[in-house]
């Protein structure tokens, strides 16, 4: 993927955005690809010479990097960005956990108001939950009790107008229950911790669904599109997508039904 800078952003800003620290290293796939499109991964596989970004898109993830480096250097308690992997048919699955401590996994996340207002409408944001989940999976494998998960989301566009009429609606988030407005500019709440079982079930189907994507491409499903939000501004294999050029000529959206 090759960055680009016609924004005109300083060069300081410009060359800290390009400088990446991640690295799957031998691993197959990570946990964040796990749980997303395979199509998706399989296009910026095809197409990783061709992709081009806009630097300035990176600003947002840029802060949420900044705050992960404060807590992993500032943290006194439990281990910060444990990276740790465990083989799954035939794969090697590797995972950075934001911090884990006593069978506690924390992951910590900056987000906007809208993820937990409009994208949950029940309180369980999902693919939270997927995450830390297959992160459970992984420190199981290596041998760690995990007895708890929890999520700390630092909200980059929370505001008291907007919380003093979720008040009066009645639309105030709670983890589990409702979504809506959160109360803070921040939030800590646990997260559905599934049995071993059910966590191992979903690990082995998403591997074989991504698998299973090399011989044969499948469509996105409506959750991994958001609803086609991410088409048209957040997905960087758009234009190399059979599926949302579809979508540009007839204004109908195929997606797989699961």
């Amino acid at each position: 993927m090759r960055l680009t800078n016609r924004a005109g952003l300083p060069d300081a800003v410009f060359e800290a955005l390009k400088h990446k620290e991640y690295s799957r290293g031998d691993a197959d796939i990570s946990v964040t690809e796990l749980i997303d499109s395979p199509r998706v991964r399989i296009l910026k596989k095809l197409n990783d010479d061709k992709i081009e970004r806009e630097a300035e898109t990176l600003l947002a993830p840029f802060l949420g990097t900044a705050f992960h480096k404060a807590i992993e250097t500032g943290t006194k308690t439990g281990t910060a960005e444990r990276r740790l992997s465990c083989h799954v048919s035939g794969w090697k699955i590797s995972g950075g956990m934001d911090h884990y401590h006593d069978g506690v996994i924390t992951d910590y996340k900056t987000a906007t108001c809208y993820k937990v207002s409009l994208d949950c409408p029940n309180g369980r944001i999902e693919d939270y939950e997927n995450q830390l989940n297959v992160y459970a999976y992984i420190l199981r494998e290596n041998g760690f009790s995990v007895t708890e998960a929890k999520i700390f989301v630092l909200f980059k566009d929370w505001n008291r107008r907007s919380f003093s009429e979720a008040v009066k609606k009645g639309k105030i988030f709670v983890p589990y229950q409702q979504g809506g407005y959160p109360e803070k500019t921040w939030a800590y709440f646990k997260v559905l911790l599934w049995g071993a079982k059910e966590a191992q079930g979903y690990v082995e189907a998403r591997v074989r669904a991504h698998q299973m994507a090399k011989a044969l491409l499948p469509l996105c499903t409506e959750k991994e599109i958001w609803r086609g939000n991410r088409c048209k501004s957040y997905c960087d294999v758009a234009p190399f997508c059979t599926q949302f050029k579809e979508q540009s000529k007839t204004g109908i959206m195929k997606k797989e039904i699961i």
